[in-house]
């Protein structure tokens, strides 16, 4: 992995430990990023979709596999701090030609998004996950 990728996942561990952050933080863990990296890269998947950016820390792996395989990531998200804390990652992890941020209400905003997707990850608020999967699920590609 490249040292700006490396470096901008640091930086939001980093930014995670701090508790003055406009808005909590949520992220999965450097093992799970890493496990989803994988699986991108194995797949061959082009087109990943994330719904639930937060701070970008997911987008930051599937993203570095994505353009490893010559695709990109569209990643979903409400909140404006979190988008724009996410852009700025991207952009110092060299990603920002990789990741499209799509900003608003992933319930809506998925309605107006073309598949197929290769790989999905589904990230947000836990309760809409039936909703999310009902969503995308006509839209990902089978037998990847």
């Amino acid at each position: 992995m490249e040292q700006r990728i490396v470096d901008a996942i640091r930086e939001l561990e980093q930014l995670d430990e701090q508790t003055n952050a406009p808005e909590p933080l949520y992220r999965i863990s450097a093992d799970n990023g890493q496990f989803l990296n994988l699986l991108v890269r194995v797949s061959g998947a082009k087109r990943v979709l994330e719904i639930g950016s937060s701070s970008g820390y997911s987008g930051l792996y599937l993203g570095e596999a994505a353009r490893a395989n010559g695709g990109t990531v569209t990643t979903c998200e409400l909140s404006e701090y979190k988008i724009q804390l996410a852009k700025s990652v991207y952009e110092k992890a060299g990603l920002s030609n990789t990741i499209s941020i799509v900003e608003g209400d992933a319930l809506e905003t998925l309605k107006t998004l073309q598949g197929p997707w290769d790989f999905v990850f589904i990230d947000a608020w836990k309760e809409d996950y039936p909703a999310y999967l009902h969503l995308v699920w006509p839209h990902v590609k089978q037998g990847v």
